[in-house]
């Protein structure tokens, strides 16, 4: 903040800051800054089954070089895979259901 305002520091930020995908060299001079200012967002995971659909979302769409080989070897023991569909049987959706809503529990 410059004299309580953030206009200087953002201005900085946005001088300074380049974030691009890394198969996107060609558009490195392309930035552009989404406001996000006063629009309500849900930051709070899901504490159900949708829990590990978010996650499943999440493995889909970043490279695998994102994640340690061991998280990647969890995930596939529960049936979280890139590239797979996430269809878990009627055991493991219990069991997955039971850990979602068990973790809310926890104070």
């Amino acid at each position: 903040m410059v004299d309580g305002k953030p206009g200087p520091t953002v201005k900085t930020v946005k001088d300074v800051i380049k974030v691009y995908p890394l198969a996107w060299p060609g558009d490195r001079d392309n930035m552009r800054f989404l406001n996000y200012s006063g629009i309500a967002h849900n930051t709070i995971h899901a504490n159900t089954i949708d829990f590990y659909r978010e996650v499943h979302e999440v493995i889909s769409e970043e490279p695998a070089s994102a994640f340690s080989p061991e998280l990647l070897g969890l995930l596939v023991a529960i049936g979280i895979e890139k590239g797979s569909r996430f269809e878990p049987n009627d055991q493991l959706r219990t069991k997955l259901i039971e850990s979602a809503a068990c973790c809310t529990a926890i104070e």
